[in-house]
């Protein structure tokens, strides 16, 4: 799809399991390097908002990374199954 972007923010601050999301422009560009920031952008596959907020890498205060703040929503989208979720 023209004009989305892939977003694969961490399902917490202390895991390396992720979820992928695609995301339009506009939410894209919520989305801060660098600098601590916070954004809800919404998967444009099954509409669900995702308040997402910036977390370090590797390299400590770098923030390009990004983890999903609300874990009762990732519980219910586990629980949805991801059959529902694959665009491919």
């Amino acid at each position: 799809m023209k004009g989305t972007n892939i977003c694969t923010p961490k399902t917490s601050d202390n895991s390396d399991e992720r979820i992928k999301l695609l995301i339009s422009d506009a939410d894209a560009l919520k989305i801060k390097r660098g600098m601590k920031w916070k954004a809800t952008v919404t998967d444009l596959i099954t509409g669900i908002e995702y308040p997402l907020k910036g977390c370090a890498c590797s390299i400590p205060d770098c923030y390009c990374d990004a983890v999903v703040v609300n874990k009762k929503l990732l519980r219910y989208i586990k629980q949805l199954g991801e059959a529902c979720r694959s665009p491919e």
